[in-house]
């Protein structure tokens, strides 16, 4: 759908009506570009970069520029969830993975 466009009216300056562009994704444009997957979060390590760059300005502090590049901040997920009471008891600490609807 998005792939197609729309018709212009170029003397309107508006698309014909009913002919405007549709929006067929529910991800975020980057600069203009209309991901068909979602990006945003890796797109944001420009963010990172330039945390890391200030961090190693003059008084430069390595260790928090190291932590951002270990660690990230803007380009790295972030999920925060409430899980009801398990059947079982999991120790402190324990790794727990998964993966999303899409088997991601």
């Amino acid at each position: 759908c998005s792939d197609v466009g729309g018709i212009w009216n170029a003397s309107a300056g508006t698309y014909l009506e009913g002919a405007a562009p549709c929006d067929d994704t529910p991800y975020e444009a980057i600069a203009g570009y209309t991901p068909h997957s979602q990006v945003t979060d890796h797109n944001a390590i420009d963010l990172d970069q330039q945390a890391m760059e200030a961090q190693l300005k003059d008084p430069a502090n390595f260790e928090v520029a190291a932590r951002i590049y270990e660690q990230g901040g803007n380009s790295k997920s972030y999920a925060e969830f409430t899980v009801p009471a398990l059947a079982y008891d999991i120790a402190k600490g324990t790794s727990i993975s998964g993966t999303s609807a899409r088997g991601w």
